[in-house]
């Protein structure tokens, strides 16, 4: 049997490059954390013609459907050698010692050995078009991207079968040149230099296998089982009498529909396992010779898609049994692009940007918003107690809801957080500080300590405060944010708690009334 050759790829980001998996133009789009093989498979289409004029449509067929050619993932170069997607087998490990890097690890990398953890790093910029007609912005138009930062440098292995060779002509026409490739590659993004490597560096292993009752697969792409999601041990190779192991089998799926440029079309919707899934087998010990045939398989790929890199496993690598694993190599600074301060200032602008930041935000702000209210209960119940027990008016005790409507008005008005910060706390008219109204605000809860204010004493203001606290923000989205998002998402979360607080007094006057 003649053997598969391998050609390897550098791919050096000259732009700021935008790769998605999905055909959404809604919310903003975040690159993958890779180059998806199919990206090339896509570069290589521009030569179909070429491609059916040497060998036919036979041809054709086994680059493009067939397997026959595989383009592997663009997978992160770091100090030489390619890393590997971060197992999510490992997290709870690593989070333990304190060594994860900030952000969320399904994005980060780590080599073989598990002595480098890598996160590419990602620009957030946001773009509107702008109206030929009146020169200003376009009303409806505007776009968020995060991006893969210029600099960076990815690895993809192209293995080619005996019976796919002569597309070797059209092969040796994607490197050594740049091209654009990627979403919005016909405005700034997108420009990636491809150099083929004469001496690559060699590709991470399989461990030993031959006499293990436990494999364990790390998903280096994504895998596409052929039976409707169904992950048995004989679509990996493994012989009869293996079972899955669920207690070191960790799996995120998640649903795939890829767009077919020559046909423009998609393909049928698949579930997939996403990279960094780990799925585990336990059975007979593996003889020699099932082990060389868990080999082979794995090398051929397994499950659909294989020709845009899909399929890709490794059987009990090495980084899954390191015992100390690193945190060294770069982790995410999403440094933010600035907008230009006339365009800042123009008013369709910052009503886009509201409404972007409404339909985009919301949820992390309603869950922000939803974590604080049982905090501001609790506090209503202590000071409705204590207004009863002292014979006080509950208003002087705790914020009306008039008051938290100022709140909600003034939020309106900001212009950025630090701007909201001093229109609710530190301003000569800040409503939740000066005044009568500001004393209202500092009334503390007498014996009442919650976590979040930590050693502060419990009052409305310092819970309004801890909830637009820059770190519980960032830590609580969903998403990381550049400062314009930040702002926003504050402001989000300030309009949430002033229409639910109020809703949640309601309920307790009603409490105290039947009393």
């Amino acid at each position: 049997m003649t053997t598969p050759t391998e050609i390897v790829l550098r791919l050096d980001l000259e732009s700021d490059a935008l790769f998605v998996d999905t055909p959404t133009s809604a919310g903003p789009q975040e690159s993958l954390p890779y180059i998806p093989g199919g990206v090339l498979l896509g570069l290589l289409s521009r030569f179909y013609k070429e491609i059916e004029e040497v060998g036919g449509p036979d041809l054709s067929w086994q680059v493009f459907h067939g397997g026959g050619v595989r383009f592997g993932n663009g997978l992160p170069l770091v100090g030489g050698h390619p890393l590997l997607p971060w197992p999510r087998s490992r997290t709870a490990n690593l989070k333990g010692k304190g060594k994860m890097p900030s952000g969320d690890e399904t994005r980060s990398f780590i080599s073989e050995d598990g002595q480098t953890v890598f996160k590419p790093t990602t620009r957030f910029a946001r773009r509107t078009a702008i109206d030929p007609r009146t020169g200003r912005v376009r009303q409806g138009f505007l776009f968020a991207y995060r991006a893969l930062t210029e600099g960076q440098s990815f690895v993809s292995r192209i293995t080619v079968a005996p019976e796919a060779e002569a597309a070797f002509s059209c092969l040796d026409r994607l490197h050594d040149q740049t091209w654009r490739l990627g979403r919005s590659r016909h405005a700034e993004y997108g420009r990636v230099r491809i150099t083929r490597l004469d001496d690559p560096p060699p590709a991470p292993s399989h461990g030993d296998l031959a006499g293990q009752d436990t494999v364990s697969l790390l998903a280096v792409s994504d895998v596409a089982p052929k039976d409707h999601g169904k992950l048995d041990a004989g679509l990996f190779g493994l012989p009869e009498g293996w079972r899955p192991c669920r207690e070191k089998t960790v799996v995120k799926w998640r649903t795939l529909s890829v767009y077919n440029g020559h046909r423009q079309a998609f393909d049928r919707e698949r579930h997939v396992i996403v990279p960094g899934s780990v799925v585990a087998f336990t059975g007979p010990k593996l003889s020699s010779a099932d082990a060389d045939r868990l080999r082979a398989t794995l090398e051929a790929s397994v499950g659909l898609g294989t020709e845009r890199g899909m399929g890709v496993c490794l059987a009990n690598p090495r980084v899954l049994f390191v015992e100390d694993l690193g945190a060294t190599g770069q982790t995410d600074s999403r440094p933010a692009v600035s907008v230009p301060a006339a365009l800042e200032e123009d008013p369709l602008f910052k009503w886009l940007n509201r409404r972007h930041a409404a339909r985009t935000l919301g949820d992390d702000a309603r869950e922000i918003a939803r974590g604080f209210e049982p905090h501001f209960k609790t506090f209503y119940q202590t000071q409705w107690r204590e207004a009863r027990a002292s014979g006080r008016a509950a208003g002087n005790l705790a914020p009306s809801p008039s008051q938290w409507g100022a709140v909600r008005d003034e939020a309106n008005r900001a212009a950025d957080l630090e701007d909201l910060k001093t229109r609710l706390f530190d301003g000569d008219k800040a409503c939740c500080a000066a005044g009568v109204g500001g004393q209202v605000w500092k009334q503390t809860a007498p014996g009442l300590s919650l976590p979040v204010l930590k050693d502060q004493e419990t009052s409305a203001q310092a819970l309004l405060k801890a909830a637009l606290d820059r770190e519980t923000l960032r830590e609580k989205a969903q998403t990381d944010l550049s400062d314009t998002d930040l702002q926003e998402l504050a402001r989000l979360v300030v309009m949430d708690l002033a229409v639910h607080v109020p809703r949640l007094m309601t309920t307790l006057d009603g409490q105290e009334a039947n009393r």
